[in-house]
């Protein structure tokens, strides 16, 4: 296993983990982090308060979350995302933070952030429990002086994970979808992943043909 850009000097403990299961694609999970624009479209409101999205006037004065982020595939199994955040308050903003994913494999995520007080290592993995169900593990690694940050970003990473599910279980599946610009980096994704795929993977649409239950393959 890879060890983590710059982690491997540090003495982390492990101070909280998540599990669910999900009704999913493997590969939808890992390819959140190659959806850019989705990061300002949906984890953008505060995770202090819903009065921002129930009024957007008062936005200025709740603040919300702000995310740029470009991710890179690599030349073997693993690929990159480089992420930055910031909570805004109209022109001001504070609690920066800045962080890098790790892709490794098909199913294997290690996101070290880096913050003011203190460095923190989530470590994703996903297990396959049924051709379209997913157990989602989330460990969270920090200093013993950054436990109760690392505390409230185990509960924040739930809440922002919820509103993925949300997406994920109103996604639809098309045969050639039309990509936009701000698509391409999902688009780059889907060709690295695809080496995850052995020449005998089964399709969903083969399933159909093939199973009149297509969750028993």
């Amino acid at each position: 296993m890879a060890e983590c850009h710059d982690s491997s000097s540090l003495r982390l403990f492990t101070l909280g983990n998540t599990a669910q299961s999900r009704r999913l694609w493997l590969n939808d999970i890992p390819e959140n982090g190659a959806d850019v624009a989705h990061l300002n479209a949906v984890h953008s409101p505060s995770l202090l308060t819903n009065l921002g999205e129930r009024y957007p006037f008062l936005l200025n004065f709740v603040g919300q979350h702000t995310w740029s982020a470009q991710w890179t595939k690599g030349e073997d199994h693993t690929a990159t995302m480089t992420l930055s955040h910031n909570y805004t308050f109209g022109k001001f903003s504070v609690f920066r933070i800045d962080a890098l994913a790790t892709q490794i494999g098909p199913a294997h995520v290690r996101l070290l952030i880096h913050t003011a007080f203190g460095p923190i290592l989530i470590s994703q993995s996903v297990t396959p429990l049924s051709p379209l169900e997913q157990k989602v593990i989330h460990r969270f690694f920090s200093p013993a002086y950054n436990a109760p940050l690392t505390a409230a970003f185990v509960r924040g990473e739930s809440f922002m994970f919820e509103r993925d599910v949300v997406i994920w279980n109103n996604k639809r599946f098309v045969s050639s979808p039309a990509y936009v610009k701000s698509d391409k980096t999902i688009r780059a994704f889907r060709s690295w992943y695809s080496q995850f795929y052995s020449e005998g993977s089964l399709s969903f649409r083969d399933a159909l043909r093939r199973h009149r239950e297509p969750l028993d393959w």
